[in-house]
């Protein structure tokens, strides 16, 4: 959803290829595939794990969970991204 709407948002086809998945990010940030895959698929258990303790709770915190989980992910990238800028 996030490399669909930015690409409406930029004025270009959602469906043309591009640099701007978060594996090509990761990437960028000087982490290797394997690195990545590892990274990914640990990132996508915890958060299944997560999403299964709180299911219980109403939606809106749910969606708040999310939300947060997102931006850290977002952020943790950036820190990586100006990590290996500084190397």
């Amino acid at each position: 959803i996030r490399i669909t709407l930015l690409r409406l948002f930029e004025g270009k086809s959602p469906f043309m290829p591009d640099k701007n998945h978060i594996h090509h990010k990761l990437l960028a940030a000087g982490l290797g595939q394997i690195s990545i895959v590892i990274l990914l698929t640990m990132t996508n258990l915890f958060a299944f794990l997560l999403f299964y303790l709180i299911t219980d709770l109403d939606n809106n915190i749910g969606i708040s969970v999310f939300l947060g989980l997102q931006v850290l992910i977002i952020f943790a990238i950036s820190i990586l991204k100006e990590n290996k800028a500084r190397s």
